[in-house]
């Protein structure tokens, strides 16, 4: 578990991991990323729970802190603002134990918004998977279906050791999208198996680092990178369709376009929205919008402030 100024949540997510209904014994990390607020001690107060510190350094960072201490086969992650449901470990790990081939099982999540931070009034919005990748992902070879969504999220999953150990660790350039790299690069080396059950709640708030427009598409990048690399065909020849990646590429741009046009730069946003056009220039509103943040995008930032009467 990865904190960085978790305190008012992490207790939260702590417990619903010594809540779940798993008979075996559980190796519980909770790795301080540089917390200035009261997150270890908040952790440090529970039992069974091995706190690690480091400087501030990345989500990424801080998993693989953790797992260079972890004696565990499998291993499971857990972000600490979110939550597990009660039968959420032995779930996925029944089905790890039962398909020896398979060296990664994830399940669905949900997201949650608790209403003033309780966990008893909530909303519960299921995480519904595209039609057209949900049945491929049942158990198998995932690769072109991850490329079209990133279907796997990291705190619904769990992982064989064996798995960490042959593709590496995650990937610390990348300050969002680490888990998404790691996901794929993961299945170019194993078959995946999909627990259809909500595993876990992801926790929506307004200090969440996803909410945060970033200077660039980090999910874009990771999977412009594993085009180069790999192909757009699994391990198993199976190849992707040219339009829905087309159409995929496209929408990772106009998507990171319209966040900075509503919140961020609009420059960022007038050049999201011509990438956006590059990869799939049949799209009409991608033409408007890229208008859109052009104009914004000359006007000035601030309007200069009247004097002030003395």
């Amino acid at each position: 578990m990865p904190c960085y100024n978790a305190g008012h949540f992490i207790a939260d997510s702590l417990r619903s991991i010594l809540a779940q209904q798993y008979p075996g014994e559980l190796e519980i990390l909770v790795v301080d990323d540089g917390s200035t607020d009261d997150s270890v001690q908040v952790a440090s107060a529970f039992e069974h729970v091995r706190v690690l510190r480091q400087q501030n350094q990345g989500p990424a960072a801080a998993r693989n802190f953790a797992l260079e201490h972890a004696k565990s086969e499998v291993i499971a992650f857990l972000d600490a603002d979110d939550l597990w449901t009660p039968d959420s470990l032995r779930s996925r790990i029944q089905r790890l134990l039962e398909l020896e081939d398979v060296g990664v099982v994830f399940g669905d999540f949900a997201y949650w918004t608790p209403a003033q931070g309780s966990e008893q009034d909530n909303s519960d919005q299921p995480c519904r998977l595209p039609d057209s990748v949900l049945p491929a992902v049942r158990t198998g070879q995932i690769y072109p279906e991850i490329l079209l969504d990133p279907i796997v999220h990291i705190i619904a999953t769990v992982v064989r050791r064996s798995v960490v150990d042959a593709i590496g660790l995650f990937d610390t350039s990348l300050r969002t999208g680490e888990d998404y790299d790691f996901f794929i690069r993961a299945s170019r080396h194993c078959r995946f198996s999909h627990v259809e059950t909500v595993v876990a709640r992801y926790r929506q708030h307004a200090s969440s680092i996803t909410r945060v427009p970033q200077p660039s598409s980090n999910e874009y990048s990771v999977v412009s990178r594993a085009l180069a690399r790999y192909g757009s065909s699994g391990p198993d020849g199976r190849q992707l369709d040219a339009r829905l990646l087309a159409r995929r590429m496209q929408k990772m741009c106009f998507d990171h376009a319209l966040q900075h046009l509503h919140h961020g730069d609009p420059r960022i946003a007038a050049s999201g929205f011509k990438a956006a056009i590059r990869h799939h220039p049949w799209r009409l509103k991608s033409w408007l919008f890229a208008a859109l943040a052009e104009l914004k995008s000359l006007r000035p930032a601030s309007q200069s402030a009247s004097p002030r009467k003395s």
